[in-house]
């Protein structure tokens, strides 16, 4: 079934849904309630008009002769229209012969229903089967009796009768006391109309209230299938507004922390500031995507560029035979350079990844004295010294991927040796910490970090200002940083007390 078109917005579904239990809700109490009502206004009149009726009988019963056929005091006509104007009725007084002898009204329709007045007589008559012979007061709806067969059928009549005194016990007569149950002003129509009037005007107020409350509920939400439209269409710069009332100071980490009590947001608006951060997480992710594409065409146009110039010039005889070896060993160096590009790219894909990276228990000494041997060339170069203070000077066995942790030492000591001096110093310092994990530090008395440096060293294809026209791909740390991650410990970077960079890393321990 295809649902109607203003029912697609969330807001004017919530609307629709919240008003119309409402409505059924108040459509059932104001059945059950105006119900009762009508019970309990309908069990007020009747009783009224039975007092009414008992009154007038006594009072008239007083008036009247021995064998109640007439009326002997005057006062007694005027005291039935007294009644008749207070209590809005009709009032018709029936003597023992079934006469009414006296009446304050009868409706035009009820005289074909009466009995033809007797000789002599001029007053038209009771039926004997709607007279009172039980001699009982009662009070109730026309239809529920034989009075009600000679009253018009138009509308409702309500009935209350109150036989006149006998002295003999048989029937002497009784008053009649005929209301009409329809409205004849604005007071009686909301008087009797109260309840559901009343019910009317609660259900257009809530409906005002439930709009007001579900246009701030679901205005966020629809902010946010509407800035999920622009993300999913390629605007990464869209966000969605917090409401008036949210903070928005509070960073990623305060969001994400469960016990973090100056937050007094509602789950909508931790949903809001999730899906914004969210957004800036892709957005983020994207300008680095489009950095990586932009360094990585730059670092390998540079080498190609070099190499292809260099041997169309020893193809074309530009470069003179006699220097074709030196520009073969330029060829060479590029062709290294390139080489160590591809394999640091390849390495971030593969070796970062935690399934890809076989855990195991190998002596971090042994491994150390490796990668200074491979670089003893380097160090040798710039005549560096190179300083160990280790936690053992025998065997120390860690956790972790040999392999993995051995393209972390290199690639942080080749880093060293890159921006130490020369005759510089390279300090190598491991130890134990309280957690029981292994501490290995790494410093230099270069030229150091700046803080921008500090908070940016470990980012793909950085470099810093003093590094800029270095060889360095801007990858080594960026994979440093991301095995130590995979192997579930910390790297840190930071100044030494030697004047250089510090980079320090944990491995569990066995």
């Amino acid at each position: 079934m295809k649902r109607p078109s203003f029912l697609k917005s969330i807001y004017a579904r919530t609307l629709f849904r919240v008003a119309l239990a409402i409505l059924i809700i108040f459509i059932i109490l104001g059945t059950i309630y105006f119900a009762l009502f009508l019970a309990a206004a309908r069990s007020q009149e009747t009783n009224y008009l039975r007092r009414n009726a008992e009154e007038i009988s006594d009072i008239v019963s007083q008036g009247m002769n021995a064998s109640r056929t007439a009326i002997e005091r005057s006062e007694i006509p005027a005291y039935i229209n007294l009644t008749a104007s207070s209590t809005d009725a009709l009032v018709w007084l029936v003597n023992t012969d079934g006469e009414i002898i006296y009446n304050t009204g009868i409706p035009v329709d009820s005289f074909v229903k009466l009995d033809e007045p007797k000789e002599n007589r001029h007053y038209y008559c009771l039926p004997r089967e709607a007279q009172n012979h039980s001699q009982t007061v009662y009070s109730q709806i026309a239809r529920q009796s034989e009075i009600g067969q000679l009253l018009p059928q138009s509308h409702s009549w309500m009935v209350a009768s109150a036989p006149l005194g006998s002295f003999t016990g048989a029937y002497a007569g009784e008053i009649l006391l005929l209301r009409a149950l329809t409205t004849e002003t604005n007071t009686e129509f909301f008087q009797n109309n109260l309840v559901p009037i009343s019910f009317l005007i609660a259900f257009f107020l809530a409906l005002v209230v439930i709009l007001i409350l579900s246009r701030d509920i679901t205005s966020p939400i629809s902010l946010l299938a509407s800035t999920a439209d622009r993300v999913y269409k390629g605007d990464l710069s869209a966000r969605v507004p917090i409401p008036l009332g949210g903070d928005t100071d509070i960073n990623s980490e305060e969001l994400l922390d469960p016990v973090q009590d100056e937050i007094k947001d509602d789950d909508l608006i931790l949903l809001i500031r999730t899906f914004n951060m969210l957004i800036a997480k892709f957005e983020e992710q994207e300008k680095d995507r489009n950095d990586f594409m932009s360094s990585i065409s730059h670092d390998l146009r540079s080498p190609i560029t070099s190499i292809r110039g260099f041997v169309e010039g020893m193809l074309d005889g530009t470069i003179p035979e006699a220097d074709i070896e030196h520009y073969l060993k330029i060829v060479q160096q590029e062709s290294k350079r390139l080489q160590k590009l591809v394999n640091e790219l390849f390495e971030m894909t593969t070796i970062l990844r935690k399934d890809q990276i076989t855990m195991g228990v190998f002596d971090i000494n042994e491994l150390l004295e490796d990668v200074l041997d491979s670089h003893e060339t380097q160090l040798q170069e710039k005549n560096i010294s190179v300083q160990l203070a280790l936690a053992s000077d025998e065997r120390f066995f860690v956790i972790g991927s040999d392999e993995a942790i051995q393209r972390v030492l290199v690639n942080i000591l080749a880093n060293s040796i890159r921006f130490c001096p020369q005759d510089g110093v390279i300090r190598i310092s491991s130890s134990l910490t309280q957690n029981n994990l292994y501490q290995l530090v790494i410093e230099d008395n270069g030229p150091g970090l700046s803080e921008d440096d500090i908070n940016h060293v470990f980012d793909r294809f950085y470099k810093a200002e003093k590094a800029r026209n270095s060889e360095g791909s801007g990858l080594g740390l960026y994979i440093a940083r991301n095995i130590i991650n995979a192997h579930g410990q910390a790297i840190e970077a930071g100044n030494s007390k030697l004047g250089g960079a510090r980079f320090t890393f944990t491995l569990d321990t066995p």
